[in-house]
């Protein structure tokens, strides 16, 4: 991990180019089990909600294109709300429109290029439930036991990049269960 740990930063070589519609959400990931909080002074992860769960852990960020693959990407711990992935989108401001679930509004805020979606509107926006559901099945995402930032930073480069490699070689993100183990 140390060797990939240095050379994490050409993962985002394998970024893709934004769409005209993107779609931004953020996926929960557990770093430890509840019980296990607070016992280390170096902690990464806090405690917090995603997905209708509590966890411990950290929430990935992800804006994808029409294709599935990931356009930028960003983590924090998992007690901030989705508002803190809101610069996502808007670094793309004048070049996409983003759907967004809810959780990413803000009150005064500005939102020119982020359109807010209600439950059940904006199927479009499925496909990134369906790439983070790829996340966990074939990268073994929900949990994840690094403890430091850069080893992190690390396993999430590498899996974006690796997702959007596997989404260049397959015809169809339904072909990609021929990788899952």
């Amino acid at each position: 991990m140390r060797l990939l740990k240095s050379r994490a930063a050409y993962a985002d070589e394998f970024l893709a180019d934004p769409s005209f519609f993107t779609v931004a959400d953020t996926y929960g990931i557990e770093l430890l089990h509840p019980r296990r909080e607070g016992r280390s002074r170096e902690q990464v992860g806090k405690k917090g909600k995603s997905n209708g769960r509590s966890l411990v852990g950290i929430k990935l960020g992800w804006l994808i294109n029409n294709e599935g693959k990931v356009v930028t990407w960003q983590w924090d711990t998992a007690n901030v709300s989705d508002r803190e992935f809101r610069d996502m989108p808007l670094a793309y401001n004048g070049e996409t429109i983003t759907l967004c679930d809810l959780g990413f509004r803000e009150k005064d805020a500005a939102h020119e290029n982020m359109l807010f979606c209600e439950k059940g509107t904006w199927s479009e926006r499925y496909a990134v439930e369906t790439d983070f559901s790829w996340v966990c099945e074939l990268f073994h995402c929900k949990k994840m036991y690094h403890r430091k930032r850069p080893y992190i930073d690390a396993r999430l480069g590498y899996m974006t990049a690796l997702m959007n490699c596997l989404l260049d070689i397959t015809d169809t993100k339904r072909s990609l269960a021929q990788f899952v183990i």
